[in-house]
């Protein structure tokens, strides 16, 4: 009964809140992208850093003639790691969740859960697909998100797990191989 009187809100006056909950995903998933773009450049600068000091060490090292031959077990204590952007993912999944990704998740939890739970004679797939299209997005982009959401929820009790159940169900409605993980390849016989 409720969720019909919903369903019935996003349907009413030409399905304006409908249009609105698109122009919300809309604006949350360009502020995410170009905060996604900020994030590499980071990840970048960080990379091109740790390289930087890398080559530093090693000049120091070629300087007083020794080789990292020479150096054998002893090299990971003398050159700092490689970059890797896991180091700093606590920060990274902050910063997304402050560039945009908030709203946009929950956005796209929405249009997931009006797509997928929507009774076949309503139109409200249509109309949000049709929404999406002239935003240059479509309710596979939704289903990502969803996707990369579920990956960061935590679920603890079993009313989250409900939860996480239903989101599951609602973006395979909308992308049945969101999901399917690519074949491993067979191993070479000798």
């Amino acid at each position: 009964m409720y969720y019909r009187r919903l369903l019935h809100k996003f349907q009413e006056d030409d399905y304006a809140k409908t249009e609105r909950l698109c122009e919300i995903w809309e604006a949350s998933e360009k502020m995410y992208e170009e905060g996604n773009k900020k994030i590499d450049e980071i990840i970048e600068q960080r990379v091109d850093q740790r390289q930087k000091q890398i080559d530093a060490t090693l000049l120091v090292l070629k300087k007083k003639g020794i080789t990292v031959e020479q150096l054998g077990n002893r090299v990971d204590d003398v050159l700092p790691p490689p970059y890797d952007p896991l180091e700093d993912e606590e920060e990274f999944l902050e910063m997304r969740s402050k560039l945009g990704f908030f709203p946009l998740s929950y956005s796209a939890v929405c249009i997931a859960l009006l797509c997928a739970t929507a009774p076949a004679d309503s139109l409200i797939k249509e109309k949000i697909t049709s929404l999406l299209e002239m935003q240059n997005s479509s309710l596979l982009n939704v289903a990502a998100i969803i996707d990369e959401f579920l990956g960061q929820m935590q679920v603890e009790t079993k009313e989250e797990e409900v939860i996480r159940d239903k989101l599951v169900e609602a973006a395979l409605a909308l992308d049945p191989h969101l999901f399917d993980k690519p074949e491993p390849e067979p191993e070479p016989t000798a």
